[in-house]
């Protein structure tokens, strides 16, 4: 009867061990659960006071001032400068200045459309943070 005893000691504690784990793992997911809810209604909070902000002011330019961002003249920037812009790493930059010197200059936003890789979707992703002077 002790050898059966013996043989059930390592099943038994591979039950428990599991279960300690699987019970574990648990919290740890109800723990991230939570942190991602916090997150989401701290975005959803500064989503309100971005939306009140344009409402005030009527305009989204209005809102990406008070976010105390300021904007990149395409017509003076340098590379560095034209790569803070998400979305423009160091070849759109450089594409950017090499049109900018073979035209002289931009006139508008829209002809950032002539580099070679900005699509009209691109452009209205960066157009908040750009500006023509």
């Amino acid at each position: 009867m002790k050898r059966f005893y013996k043989l059930l000691i390592i099943p038994c504690i591979v039950a428990v061990v599991g279960l300690y784990v699987i019970g574990a793992n648990c919290v740890l997911r109800i723990d991230r659960t939570d942190s991602v809810q916090e997150r989401a209604e701290e975005v959803s909070d500064r989503n309100s006071a971005v939306t009140a902000d344009t409402e005030a002011d009527g305009s989204v330019e209005a809102a990406d001032a008070s976010e105390g961002e300021s904007r990149v003249n395409i017509n003076t920037a340098t590379k560095e400068e034209l790569m803070t812009i998400d979305g423009i790493g160091e070849i759109y930059s450089k594409r950017i200045i090499e049109l900018r010197e073979r035209i002289g200059g931009f006139t508008s936003v829209e002809q950032l459309l002539e580099v070679e890789g900005i699509s009209q979707k691109k452009l209205d992703r960066i157009r908040n943070y750009i500006t023509v002077e």
